[in-house]
């Protein structure tokens, strides 16, 4: 600091000098670096939070901001060791209204915090409405209980949509709420359903199962009629003939080469509509 002093008077009689402003770079640097090292050393004596470790503070760096704050601490350290101690609501609150310098609200308003978040999961925790951990979540965003809390909420909206036939929405909640911890009981078995729901629409997969299939196989002719079926719901007025040629061509029986067909129909008829419009 007594250099960077000496350096802008340099600079006052001689404003292009560029060694002085180099050399003022440099101390501008080295005074942050110090700042930082003063800054951590602070943290890290308030959160060893003995008189010994802030007095230590005040020894090393006796010019500091923070040194009245670490004063204040020293004076204040009996009455917060006592609320401490207690480690209840009542003891954190009256530190508060008693301190006299309040060096340790911080801290005693994150234990305030803590409690509650406590006293309010144990209130909540078997409840069956999933806006009751969202309302906790908000609340507590800190709480060593979110991630149960995301867990039941995320289940129970799952249940909730499944039991309204929202199958979309019901796997999309069950699906995350698994991520997080495994299913067990109803949950499970509705996701475990809802999945294989999912896997038996995927075309992709039935048409992969078919090719992996013998042709002899109980479960090739049904197999191939469901993918007839999958094909044909997707055909639109902007499908190919390919499309649905291929389509027709895995319906292994009369009334689902009928089914498909109706839907060959639907589709070229939409097409012809739209060609008419394009015309006009």
């Amino acid at each position: 600091v007594a250099a960077l002093k000496l350096l802008k008077k340099a600079l006052q009689l001689s404003p292009n000098n560029a060694e002085a402003k180099k050399l003022q770079g440099i101390c501008n640097s080295k005074i942050e670096e110090q700042l930082r090292a003063e800054k951590e050393a602070y943290n890290n004596a308030c959160k060893v939070g003995t008189k010994d470790a802030l007095q230590s503070f005040i020894n090393k760096y006796p010019n500091s901001t923070y040194r009245k704050d670490a004063e204040n601490r020293i004076a204040d350290y009996e009455l917060w060791t006592s609320a401490l101690h207690s480690n209840t609501k009542t003891a954190y609150q009256s530190y508060l209204t008693t301190s006299k310098y309040l060096s340790f609200k911080d801290e005693a308003n994150e234990k305030i915090k803590a409690i509650e978040a406590e006293e309010e999961w144990n209130n909540i925790k078997n409840s069956k409405t999933a806006s009751d951990f969202e309302s906790y979540l908000e609340k507590f965003p800190n709480s060593p209980h979110v991630t149960e809390a995301k867990w039941n909420r995320l289940v129970l909206l799952g249940e909730e949509f499944y039991s309204m036939s929202s199958k979309d929405l019901a796997f999309s909640y069950l699906n995350e709420a698994n991520d997080i911890k495994t299913l067990t009981g109803s949950p499970w078995s509705h996701f475990n359903s809802l999945k294989q729901e999912r896997e038996y629409k995927d075309i992709g997969r039935v048409r992969s199962f078919l090719n992996g299939l013998s042709t002899s196989s109980e479960y090739y002719n049904p197999v191939s009629n469901h993918l007839a079926l999958l094909l044909a719901r997707y055909l639109g007025r902007t499908s190919s003939d390919y499309s649905m040629d291929e389509a027709l061509s895995y319906a292994k029986d009369a009334s689902t080469k009928s089914a498909v067909n109706s839907y060959i129909h639907s589709a070229k008829q939409a097409r012809s509509q739209y060609n008419r419009q394009m015309n006009a």
